[in-house]
C-alpha cells in the first residue's frame, strides 16, 4: 500500500467525530483484501512509531491534560486520523497542533481499523499473528513503548519547547 493510498483511506472515511471517523475507515478497509488491510495495518503502526517521540508526547500532554504513558496511543490514533498534512507537521514540529485543536477538547480515539477490518473479512481474531506473520520485521509485538529521552512535563519546559500550545493549554 503506497502512502497515498494510505492517506486516501483515512480522507475518505473522515467524519468529525474520531469514532465515527475510525468507525467508516474499519468499513472501507472491510471492502479490500487481507493483504491490503494488513498492509495498511503495518503503515499504521509504522506511523505510530515515527510519533512516538517526547516532544509529541508533551503535545498530548498539554492537549489532553495528562497522558500517561498507556494512554499515548490512543493521541497517536487520533493524531493519524487528523490526516497526512496534520500528522507530518506534527511530527516535525509538535507546536504545529495548535492548529489543529480548540483548546477544550481532548483529542484521543482507541482504534484499530484495520484490526477491525481484518476481523470482519477474515471472521478470525487472529490480527497480531497475521501482521506478525506478514511483516515478520515488525519483531514478536505490535506493542509500542513510549520514549525515554527525559524533559519534565511542567510549564516552565512547556512554554519552552510547545510555546503556541502552552499558550491555549497552560496561560501566562
Amino acid at each position: 500500500m503506497t502512502d497515498d493510498q494510505f492517506w486516501d483511506h483515512i480522507r475518505a472515511a473522515r467524519a468529525a467525530d474520531p469514532e465515527e471517523h475510525a468507525e467508516n475507515l474499519a468499513d472501507r478497509l472491510s471492502e479490500l483484501p487481507v493483504a491490503d488491510i494488513l498492509a495498511f495495518g503495518r503503515r499504521w503502526v509504522d506511523l505510530q512509531d515515527r510519533a512516538l517521540t517526547r516532544d509529541v508526547w508533551g503535545a498530548a500532554y498539554l492537549i489532553n491534560g495528562g497522558c500517561e504513558a498507556d494512554e499515548l496511543p490512543e493521541f497517536l490514533d487520533w493524531l493519524i486520523l487528523q490526516g497526512e498534512v496534520t500528522y507530518t507537521a506534527a511530527v516535525t514540529n509538535p507546536d504545529s497542533l495548535a492548529d489543529a485543536v480548540d483548546g477544550e477538547s481532548e483529542c484521543e480515539v482507541e482504534c484499530s481499523p484495520a484490526y477491525e477490518a481484518y476481523c470482519m473479512v477474515s471472521g478470525q481474531d487472529d490480527y497480531t499473528d497475521a501482521l506478525l506473520t506478514h511483516f515478520p520485521d515488525l519483531g514478536t509485538t505490535t506493542e509500542r513503548k513510549p520514549p525515554a529521552d527525559a524533559w519534565p512535563f511542567n510549564p516552565t519546559e512547556f512554554r519552552a519547547r510547545l510555546p503556541r500550545l502552552a499558550a491555549l493549554y497552560v496561560g501566562e
